[in-house]
């Protein structure tokens, strides 16, 4: 069960890419599907993915409001890649 997950995650991006070509945005759901698969079953691409929205603001704008649409359930595996941004400390007197 637990190979279920990345092999899914997988097979939704290979699928989608191919279809980014099409008229329908079809391609960008699935890849959408399958990062959010793929975030929620591996730590390891859930780090890569919240590297990659610290270093991209596009990035991470665009997967915060794809997460605000979502279904809870669904949202989970994004929220979970939000950047940890630290707060600035406060200036000098």
């Amino acid at each position: 069960m637990r190979l279920l997950g990345p092999i899914l995650g997988v097979a939704l991006i290979v699928t989608g890419l191919p279809l980014l070509i099409s008229p329908i945005p079809v391609g960008l759901i699935l890849i959408a599907l399958g990062v959010i698969v793929l975030s929620g079953t591996s730590p390891a691409f859930a780090a890569r993915i919240r590297r990659l929205r610290n270093r991209y603001r596009r990035l991470d704008t665009a997967l915060a409001e794809t997460g605000s649409r979502l279904p809870p359930r669904l949202a989970e595996p994004l929220e979970n890649t939000e950047p940890r941004r630290e707060e600035a400390p406060p200036p000098f007197p």
